[in-house]
């Protein structure tokens, strides 16, 4: 409905804007959800690995990328999503999120630093506990 209300006063970019809209449901939504957000991402990693025979190392590291993209922002957990499940350049990013590229480049740099560290810092305490 946002999408119709809104057309006649869309200009630039129709994805880029398509996106924005979309981005922000998506963002009211998990908001809304966000204790069940966790558990939700959850079940449909193991539901679509197990449905695809997926090996359990391949299911783990899915699980591990969850995890960290738990502990980002909403700005950088969006961000991830656009850049690396949606395909989307800085440039398309920064015109459906309202940001300049140059800000696009720097949050990316921090979320994957974040999601890094965490990941590096699971794999240290695995090690630790053999």
């Amino acid at each position: 409905m946002k999408v119709v209300r809104g057309i006649g006063s869309q200009n630039g970019s129709f994805a880029a804007w398509l996106f924005r809209i979309a981005a922000n449901v998506a963002n009211d939504h998990f908001r809304q959800a966000r204790s069940h957000r966790e558990t939700a991402m959850t079940e449909a990693v193991s539901q679509g690995a197990a449905s695809r025979d997926q090996p359990a190392a391949a299911v783990g590291r899915a699980l591990d990328i969850q995890a960290a993209m738990a502990h980002l922002t909403d700005d950088q957990c969006e961000l991830v999503t656009l850049k690396f499940i949606e395909g989307l350049s800085n440039a398309e990013i920064a015109e459906a999120t309202g940001r300049s590229p140059e800000a696009i480049r720097i949050l990316q740099f921090r979320a994957l630093a974040a999601m890094r560290k965490f990941l590096q810092s699971e794999d240290h305490d695995d090690g630790d506990k053999r």
